[in-house]
């Protein structure tokens, strides 16, 4: 059971022929963090946000994304109550599909060739 049983591998001879870059963004997609910073009333950033920086080193890239989603929908709500109101205000900006994250792409192309290099090593046919 469990990511072997879920990839088809479920003994070693399954590992003949397996294809293992398809792993790569199932497994090892790796991202950058983004921490934002503090904006003064100039609009200047300045220093690390305090909450972002507890939330990464606690949670990593995945948490500090669902906390920029949950304060997003914070936004949203407060707009569409200030809408109702009569109350003018700025549209939140949305979050793409993957949020604030920026993919490491170094990291990643390095995956992406160790594991074609191991797609070689377990092709090979074994005498």
């Amino acid at each position: 059971m469990g990511v072997p049983a879920a990839l088809g591998l479920e003994t070693p001879d399954d590992l003949y022929g397996f294809e293992f870059q398809t792993i790569r963004r199932k497994i090892f997609d790796f991202y950058l963090q983004t921490i934002g910073l503090n904006k003064d009333l100039d609009g200047e950033g300045h220093e690390p946000n305090a909450t972002e920086l507890e939330i990464f080193s606690r949670t990593g890239v995945y948490g500090l994304e669902e906390y920029h989603r949950a304060n997003q929908r914070l936004q949203e709500a407060l707009f569409e109550a200030l809408q109702q109101e009569g109350g003018l205000t700025e549209k939140p900006s949305l979050l793409g599909k993957k949020g604030y994250r920026l993919a490491y792409t170094e990291l990643n192309a390095k995956v992406e060739r160790a594991l074609r290099a191991l797609n070689k090593q377990w092709h090979r046919e074994v005498i």
